[in-house]
């Protein structure tokens, strides 16, 4: 009967093992279900939602209970290993019997495994117990040795939404200039909610997002050199985020059409006549000439600022001495993961980048896209007082254009400036005059419609897959294997 007993005892505590060793697999592998779920835009579980902090609390007590309870299976296994060895009929010799017993110590063990007297025998049993007793304890260790944090997102709702920025579009500019006017007044409307836009464009975070420029790396004396991706965020999308889910602050939309900016180091300040459009009044004191000079891949820009009192204010040759700003950039499309608040709509990040897809400026796409500059610049077609446009921010700073510091703030205006055009003038924006607000447009290209996802983030600890997959060789718990 008491052998019976001891026979129940080990099978609990084997059991016992087991079911913790399941617990602990399925802990650690909860960021793995999680990251599963959250690319699916699926609701999170409640052990698969467990944060940081809760993940480790819980696997460290699972981990204690586990080598606690393995080790005393371990100690009761070659306790039985001990007593049956002595009861055959030439019993068991000495050392094999401390090789076995769970009374001697890990020092005692170490000296049976090295010693020059022991048997193989005696020495085989003492290493099997001590592996046996330490693999626990050691498999705990290298559990939290290989760690990372990642995010995964717990989705509460699912909507359908248009959203992004295309490609700049030459046949949506005359017709909305074309809307601006009216027969009854000479000059052409600029909208003041897209004026106001202008100056900071390109480092909102309600429009835009600074990416790595590919080409280059910027430093403190580069600031030539930036990238940027137009997104256009929650502006941008249609319709708005339902209400509700008051726990779930966020917005996920995938498969974002979104446009990068990548600026170079400028050209020399030397422009073909033919290349530059004055804009403003002739005989107003601010006064400016825009620049435009393909060179594949890049379009070279200049801005040179001119006092219109003079006798010739703005000379054709552009190699005088004129304030000057100038720069060169590419566009190319792509798409993204975007991810925003929703209580003030900014854009948080950009994940999932598409590799870009270079867009030339070809005869046709370049004289379009000079005329939607010279639409938001010329002041006098619109009837604005020169102190009042945006030529005046460039004209307050024409002194001061070489000092870096101020240079970058005022680079930074004429970047926004030169990402005006392919932000309004896309598909989705009301360049396009076809476009109505609010509502998902049927006549919208397919790579406009997507869906967005309310959700929350949650910060999990990840296990390095390949210890999992070692003691965990289970097709079922394998992360290759699941879909």
């Amino acid at each position: 009967m008491a052998r019976f007993g001891d026979f129940l005892q080990q099978l609990a505590l084997v059991l016992f093992s087991t079911l913790l060793f399941i617990a602990v697999t399925l802990f650690a592998f909860a960021t793995t279900w999680a990251e599963r779920a959250s690319d699916n835009a699926e609701p999170l579980s409640w052990w698969a939602s467990a944060d940081v902090g809760t993940t480790i609390l819980t696997l460290q007590v699972l981990q204690g209970l586990l080598a606690a309870a393995s080790t005393a299976a371990v100690s009761a296994s070659f306790e039985r290993l001990q007593w049956l060895g002595m009861q055959k009929e030439k019993g068991l010799a000495l050392i094999n019997v401390l090789a076995m017993s769970p009374t001697t110590s890990g020092s005692g063990t170490l000296r049976i495994i090295l010693g020059r007297y022991a048997k193989m025998s005696a020495r085989g049993l003492a290493l099997a117990r001590g592996c046996l007793s330490i693999m626990p304890w050691l498999a705990g260790v290298l559990l939290f040795a290989q760690t990372s944090l990642v995010t995964v997102f717990d989705t509460a709702a699912i909507y359908n939404v248009t959203s992004g920025i295309g490609p700049f579009n030459a046949s949506y500019v005359d017709p909305f200039i074309q809307s601006m006017t009216s027969p009854d007044s000479p000059q052409t409307a600029l909208h003041y909610s897209y004026y106001s836009n202008v100056h900071n464009l390109i480092t909102n975070p309600l429009f835009s997002s600074i990416a790595t420029p590919p080409h280059c790396t910027p430093t403190d004396d580069n600031i030539s050199c930036a990238s940027y991706i137009l997104t256009g965020g929650l502006s941008l999308t249609a319709p708005w985020t339902p209400p509700g889910h008051a726990s779930h602050p966020l917005v996920r939309i995938r498969q974002v059409p979104s446009i990068q900016l990548d600026f170079h180091p400028p050209p020399p300040p030397t422009f073909p006549p033919s290349s530059c459009t004055t804009l403003g009044s002739p005989t107003a004191l601010i006064s400016a000439k825009l620049c435009l000079h393909p060179s594949p891949p890049l379009l070279h820009a200049g801005l040179f600022l001119c006092d219109g009192t003079l006798p010739h204010p703005c000379p054709l040759d552009t190699t005088l001495p004129l304030p000057n700003i100038t720069t060169a950039f590419t566009l190319s499309s792509l798409t993204t993961t975007l991810l925003a608040s929703r209580s003030n709509l900014t854009i948080l990040s950009l994940s999932d980048l598409s590799p870009p897809t270079p867009l030339p400026f070809t005869p046709t796409v370049l004289a379009a896209y000079r005329a939607a500059l010279v639409y938001l610049l010329d002041y006098s077609a619109a009837g604005i007082p020169p102190p009042s446009s945006i030529l005046e921010v460039f004209w307050s700073a024409r002194h001061s254009l070489p000092d870096p510091f101020l240079d970058g703030i005022v680079l930074q205006q004429l970047r926004s400036v030169l990402a005006f055009p392919v932000w309004l003038f896309n598909a989705n924006n009301y360049g396009n005059t076809a476009l109505e607000g609010g509502v998902l447009n049927p006549g919208l290209p397919g790579e406009f419609y997507t869906r967005g996802e309310v959700v929350r983030a949650v910060v999990k600890l990840d296990v390095e897959r390949g210890f999992l997959q070692a003691v965990t060789p289970s097709p079922l718990l394998d992360p290759r294997g699941l879909p």
